[in-house]
């Protein structure tokens, strides 16, 4: 692990091209960066710029990183008669998914993806109150998104069943801030770009810390944010903007082998443009930390070399030898 502070980032940007406000060094007991007593750039909005680059960097890395990386895993309490699960609000993209065949907690079959056109595929199986192995094997499982949440759909209904669903899934991208989020105030001073969170109830019951964002400086009411889908809401003086989990919230970024460096150069790009400078410099830096991070992330996996994903074969899915599931899909 090769961690870097947000702080230091920022740091880093204003010295490479030489921004006001950088020469008055790291100022830790504000938890800032750089003075901006006569820059025209402030803390917050570097940030912002860091953070408009932090998921491209992240999809690279894990687009060539092992497939573990940035792992998580969501376990889902299997409900009679929901084929509809809402997914965290750090989820990115499914690793894989499992069914518990017990309650054992270390037995489960793993389910594959249906596409759209299967979606009816189940619609003539008959119900029934209890569930064997067979039906476990042949459930399906789609990503599916309304635009304010995202869910997994199961085909057929899975419950109820004698275990979890674990879905095992890469997290979104983080994103970067110079102190973590504090828990959210009643009558509480707030500036332009401070962070807080609060508690946040799903349709389900389950229930996840969310932050919000003080888009105008003011004083909080009475009443916390809880709302989980983008969007402002006026709190007192304040407006808050909904900015997502805080568990993807984070004061520093692993660049691994020194491939934050493409985040600092992007970040740059948007600096120069602002003051109206040339960044023909800057776009050269960045064509060769590209180089160089394509060059590195390819090794990541320095003993064997990355293969292409095996197919479902007859070790996946329970089902006949050749694959599938044994009802000929």
């Amino acid at each position: 692990m090769r961690a870097i502070s947000a702080a230091e980032l920022a740091l880093l940007c204003r010295q490479r091209i030489d921004a006001d406000g950088q020469q008055n060094g790291l100022v830790t007991s504000l938890g800032t960066t750089g003075g901006n007593t006569a820059g025209n750039i402030t803390d917050s909005e570097l940030l912002s710029y860091l953070n408009l680059e932090v998921p491209s960097l992240w999809a690279t890395i894990l687009q060539h990183a092992p497939a573990n990386y940035g792992f998580a895993i969501y376990n889902v309490p299997i409900q009679a008669g929901v084929s509809l699960y809402p997914m965290p609000f750090d989820f990115k993209a499914p690793l894989g998914v499992n069914i518990a065949l017990d309650g054992s907690g270390s037995n489960f079959i793993s389910i594959k993806p249906f596409n759209e056109h299967e979606r009816n595929m189940y619609s003539y199986v008959p119900a029934s109150g209890s569930y064997s192995y067979l039906p476990y094997t042949s459930s399906r499982y789609q990503i599916q998104d309304n635009g304010a949440i995202r869910s997994m759909q199961f085909i057929p209904n899975i419950g109820p069943g004698p275990g979890n669903i674990q879905i095992r899934y890469q997290r979104a991208a983080p994103t970067l801030c110079l102190t973590l989020p504090v828990a959210y105030a009643t009558n509480h001073a707030q500036n332009v770009g401070d962070l807080t969170y609060s508690p946040v109830t799903l349709t389900n019951g389950t229930q996840t810390n969310m932050v919000f964002m003080a888009l105008t400086a003011g004083t909080t009411g009475g009443t916390a944010p809880t709302w989980p889908t983008p969007g402002t809401v006026q709190d007192g003086g304040v407006l808050w903007a909904c900015k997502g989990p805080l568990s993807c919230f984070q004061t520093e970024f692993d660049g691994i082998n020194g491939w934050e460096m493409l985040l600092v150069a992007r970040a740059c790009t948007h600096m120069g443009g602002k003051q109206e400078r040339d960044n023909s410099d800057l776009a050269a830096l960045e064509a060769r930390c590209i180089v160089d991070f394509t060059a590195d992330v390819g090794n990541y996996q320095a003993a064997d070399p990355q293969c292409v994903t095996p197919g479902w074969g007859e070790t996946e899915s329970g089902g006949a030898f050749g694959g599938g599931d044994g009802l000929g899909y």
